[in-house]
């Protein structure tokens, strides 16, 4: 296994958390006797962001970038209804 040159490693932990934030009730749903199958569910799960994206642009939900905000993606999300 190689590295490479000048890469960060991940944070597991955020990454771990961020694929159960996502993809765990599509998970979850599966796990049920009649439920749609996963594939479906991760695209459901996904349709989510492109919706709020969508929203965002017709300016029914704001946000705006904001540097003081430290993390993964430093917005400001201040109007969400």
């Amino acid at each position: 296994m190689h590295r490479l040159v000048g890469a960060r490693p991940l944070a597991r932990k955020g990454i771990f958390a961020l694929f159960i934030g996502y993809y765990g009730p599509a998970l979850a749903a599966k796990a049920l006797r009649e439920s749609p199958s996963l594939v479906a569910g991760f695209l459901a799960v996904q349709l989510v962001d492109m919706c709020f994206f969508m929203l965002a642009y017709f300016g029914v939900e704001k946000w705006h970038p904001n540097p003081a905000i430290t993390g993964f993606m430093p917005v400001d999300l201040y109007y969400m209804p």
